[in-house]
């Protein structure tokens, strides 16, 4: 399917909006059901002149192997900001790149959609590192632009995304309430909430799947205001943690864009209940 559709963008011939081949008879909606986006650009740089008479398959391969090489490039960056020297930010780097979960999927030239991903994933966390020791608006914006690519590219980032703003959450309520932090942590979630609503009104399946009702957006909308609020009238330590534990119930009970991806989590469930019990039922699935 992958492949089809990067093919098909390669030729440019147009993608269908409802694909019969692909779902028969009633048709899928490749818009609205399909993140498509690292199939456009999969397309687009093989028409390249000095690109467009590499057979598309082998060009998939190298474009696999490339994109996954700009993690290295990405995990040498966020190192750096940690350890303040070249050679250990090397010694990751390197690490990263023979580490087995990071090579497993892309050592085969495998086209698919996290590929694309990820790198912008790991700059994103270092241009958010960036962005809270530097005054400059370009680290925030950036990030917003890189968000916008990484939801576009890859449904399951939203799991990524959860992670990342409940880092932020408990980082703000850790921190102190200083204007050093405040005004460049108010300016990156600004960026961040800006970018979300943007793929949530522009980007075909994220509107299609009720995005605008997510739990991310949620929670950053939530953040933001709070930051807001705080910023003009400081807000005691139970009230925020109170704040935050009402959005999070009520976006897990209330929100029915979680229905989406609730076979998502309960694969992920699944998988951390085998693995912990594993041994006790000498190989058997727990109950």
């Amino acid at each position: 399917m992958h492949y089809k559709y990067a093919e098909m963008i390669s030729k440019e011939e147009p993608i269908p909006n409802i694909d019969y081949k692909m779902q028969h008879p009633e048709g899928m909606e490749v818009a609205k059901r399909l993140s498509i986006f690292e199939e456009y650009v999969a397309g687009y740089l093989h028409r390249l002149p000095v690109l467009k008479n590499i057979p598309l398959h082998r060009f998939l391969e190298y474009f696999s192997w490339y994109f996954s090489a700009l993690s290295i490039f990405a995990v040498y960056l966020l190192s750096s900001l940690f350890t303040k020297s070249r050679r250990l930010s090397l010694l990751s780097a390197l690490y990263y790149a023979v580490a087995y979960p990071a090579i497993i999927r892309t050592v085969d030239g495998l086209f698919l959609r996290e590929i694309l991903a990820l790198p912008f994933m790991i700059f994103h966390l270092y241009l958010f590192l960036k962005s809270m020791e530097s005054k400059k608006m370009a680290y925030p914006i950036i990030s917003g632009a890189l968000l916008i690519i990484i939801f576009a590219s890859w449904k399951l980032s939203q799991f990524y995304f959860l992670l990342f703003i409940g880092f932020l959450i408990i980082k703000y309520l850790l921190s102190r309430n200083t204007d050093g932090f405040k005004k460049p942590f108010l300016i990156f979630t600004i960026c961040q909430t800006t970018a979300l609503m943007l793929c949530a009104t522009l980007v075909p399946y994220l509107k299609n799947r009720s995005f605008i009702l997510s739990l991310p957006i949620l929670l950053n909308a939530g953040l933001l205001i709070i930051l807001v609020i705080d910023k003009y009238k400081p807000l005691k330590m139970a009230l925020k943690i109170s704040l935050f534990s009402g959005l999070i119930i009520a976006g897990i009970l209330f929100l029915s864009q979680n229905k989406s991806y609730s076979h998502v989590y309960s694969v992920f469930l699944y998988k951390m209940k085998y693995s912990v019990f594993s041994n006790m039922y000498q190989g058997k699935p727990p109950p």
